[in-house]
């Protein structure tokens, strides 16, 4: 029934970490935190450990991380869980979806966190029937002046993939036609990536952006 990788690491996440508790998932939220302080994707295992010793072994037993540097520092087993985690336990949707969360390019977080955005988009995009927080997330973070252009390129890439039929565009559109500054601004992102994307892929749904134009 794994249709997707967002599924797998779902299904990862569920037989891997949530077994363990809230524990587990504060123990991987102080990894990322160090990791994304340090521009690394190594963390201080000490550091780590401080709060819950046992936790850190149990998912260091669990395979979601491996001890590195003579056992003094912690990295997971695959960049790609480093991404899907820190969309787990450090990125919050609400946050992205209101605004309040800001990405500016000064910070240079958009090579540490731009595939972390990606997963929590896929993940607000699926949370509701009509995508609604989606939208309203993409069209903040595409519209804000100071947004990581990595962050605001994958941003406008996943808007271009997700929609495969007219409906999943209508809070777009309407947020549009209601004289949004945020989601005209973000469509110009859109359309760009969508035309990328029809260079690459000429094979891909036209019905949602056939709908949004009319």
């Amino acid at each position: 029934r794994i249709n997707s990788q967002t599924e797998l690491l779902n299904l990862y996440w569920d037989k891997r970490v949530s077994l363990h508790g809230v524990a587990a998932e504060v123990c991987l939220r102080t990894v990322v935190e160090d990791m994304v302080a340090a521009g690394s994707l190594r963390a201080q295992r000490l550091k780590v450990a401080a709060a819950n010793p046992a936790i850190l072994d149990t998912l260091t037993g669990e395979g979601v991380l491996v001890l590195t540097n003579a056992k003094r520092s912690v990295c997971f087993r695959h960049h790609l869980l480093f991404d899907y985690v820190t969309s787990r336990v450090f990125l919050d949707p609400d946050d992205v979806a209101s605004g309040s969360a800001t990405f500016p390019k000064a910070k240079g977080l958009g090579l540490v966190l731009a595939p972390a955005m990606g997963f929590l988009l896929q993940a607000l995009w699926v949370d509701d029937s009509d995508h609604r927080r989606f939208w309203t997330a993409i069209s903040n973070l595409l519209s804000a002046p100071n947004c990581d252009p990595i962050i605001r390129s994958i941003a406008a890439r996943i808007a271009a993939e997700l929609p495969a039929e007219s409906a999943d565009v209508d809070v777009f559109a309407a947020k549009i036609n209601g004289g949004s500054p945020n989601a005209v601004a973000a469509f110009h992102h859109v359309a760009g990536a969508m035309a990328v994307r029809l260079e690459d892929e000429p094979s891909v749904p036209l019905a949602p952006w056939v709908h949004l134009e009319l």
